[in-house]
Parts: structure tokens; C-alpha cells; sequence
């Protein structure tokens, strides 16, 4: 199947009957990584009634080779988790699939939005990211998809809450985003944009919009006001290159 990656045949038991395909286990191994395991097991009609029910457990599977070929050389970590997929048929508008994803090990480096954030910081620990938190609940009925329950933290830098929603390619959701005062400190009057603190984070609402090809947020718009309204030399060596800059990189993900 070209949209995933090579996976190896370890071990399948199934029944098929004229009514039934039953598929008592179907064990899959990540190339190159012995430890990896996909584990599915559940029932599709073959008749009249065409359902599935189909029951999926991911554990230490490498997320590197099922990222976009443009993400890959930046992201890394093991997924783990557990999926459901129903439906009245195999059919996509008839299925529906929750269940819960965690990343575990997961690091971000070398992103070039993260390298131009630690020039702006002045902090060059937030050029590399360990995600020692990296989960949440997915909701996926045929058009719509809700990822709910978003825990997403490096510990002592940032931490991000709260829920997207994707329906017919439009994006919504708030996500509730916290930042060491350390990394803030480059902004004037960081309070008004992130007025509250809690857990060792200052923390702002970012809200979510447009669509999944070009996604937009309401946060850059607060960091330049406050910018325009603190004139003086950090004003004079920031503002002129900060504008263009959240654009790039905050509505095409950096790249």
C-alpha cells in the first residue's frame, strides 16, 4: 500500500465464511525495528451486512517513516495507542474511528521556526524540543475530525491544551499555550498577551481557523500590537523583521 510504509507479516490468523470475515489476530512489525508492533483483530459482513468492527493496538512504532517526506529529517519518537474502527460498511462515510495516540520519546530539531524563535529569544535551548508529553483522543466521522484531550509539553519551556476540529478541510479549535517567562522575555509587556500564570507557565488562548492548507491563528496579530505600542530600541531592531516573520512562520508551519 504506497501510503504506508513497509511493514513486516508476523503472524495472522483469520475465517472467512459466507457471511463473515472474521480476523482473530494480525500482528505487523515496523521495519528495521524489532520492538515495533501494530495488533488488529475484529469482523467485517460480507453479505447483507457489511459492518466492521475492527480493533487496532500500536505500540513503539517509529513515527519517522509515516510523517510527510518534508517532516521526517525534524521529527522523531515512537507511537503508541489504541484505535477503534466501526461502521455500517468499509466505506469511509459509513465509519467512524476513536481512539488514543501517544508519542512517546518524541523530539523536534533542527526546524528552522524553531531556530529563528531562539534568535528572537535569545535562547538557543528552544532550537531542540523533548517531548516527554505528547498525546491526545481522536474522533474521526467522515468528514469531521476532533482531536480532543491535546497534552503536548517540554517540560519547563511550553505546554499546550485544549482540542482542533477538522471539518471539510475548514480548521477550528482553541488551544490554551504556556511559556516559560524565560523564553518571553524578549516581549514587551508579555502579560497582556499571556495574562495568566499557572504551573510555572504564563499562559495565552491561541484560537484556530481557515483551512488545513492554510491554517490561521489569532496569536501573531496580539504579539504585533503589543510590539507597536513599545517603541524604543528593541522596538527599532525587532518590529521591522517580526511581521513578515510570523507570517511565514506561523501560517505555513516554518518551512
Amino acid at each position: 500500500m504506497s501510503l504506508l510504509p513497509d511493514l513486516k507479516l508476523r503472524r495472522t490468523q483469520l475465517l472467512i465464511t459466507k457471511t463473515w470475515l472474521t480476523l482473530y489476530t494480525l500482528d505487523l512489525q515496523p521495519a528495521g525495528e524489532p520492538s515495533g508492533r501494530i495488533h488488529a483483530e475484529g469482523k467485517a459482513g460480507t453479505r447483507e451486512d457489511k459492518s466492521v468492527d475492527l480493533k487496532i493496538d500500536i505500540d513503539q512504532v517509529p513515527i519517522r517513516e509515516w510523517l510527510p517526506a518534508t517532516w521526517q529529517e525534524y521529527f522523531s519518537g515512537k507511537l503508541a495507542g489504541k484505535v477503534h474502527w466501526t461502521g455500517k460498511s468499509a466505506k469511509a462515510e459509513t465509519s467512524s474511528v476513536q481512539g488514543r495516540l501517544e508519542l512517546r520519546d518524541g523530539r523536534v530539531v533542527d526546524l528552522p521556526f524553531l531556530k529563528n524563535l531562539a534568535a528572537i529569544a535569545k535562547n538557543k535551548s528552544i532550537e531542540q524540543l523533548e517531548l516527554r508529553q505528547c498525546s491526545g483522543d481522536v474522533d474521526w466521522k467522515s468528514a469531521e475530525t476532533e482531536i480532543k484531550n491535546i497534552a503536548i509539553e517540554d517540560a519547563g519551556k511550553f505546554r499546550i491544551e485544549g482540542s482542533i476540529t477538522v471539518h471539510g478541510g475548514s480548521l477550528g479549535g482553541t488551544l490554551q499555550l504556556g511559556v516559560a517567562p524565560a523564553y518571553l522575555e524578549w516581549l514587551p509587556h508579555a502579560d497582556e498577551v499571556f495574562p495568566r500564570q499557572s504551573g510555572g507557565y504564563l499562559w495565552t488562548a491561541v484560537h484556530l481557523s481557515g483551512k488545513i492548507d492554510n491554517p490561521q491563528q489569532d496569536l501573531s496579530p496580539r504579539v504585533v500590537e503589543v510590539l507597536k505600542e513599545s517603541p524604543g530600541t528593541f522596538l527599532g531592531l525587532v518590529f521591522r523583521e517580526l511581521g513578515e516573520w510570523f507570517k511565514n512562520a506561523f501560517e505555513s508551519g516554518g518551512k
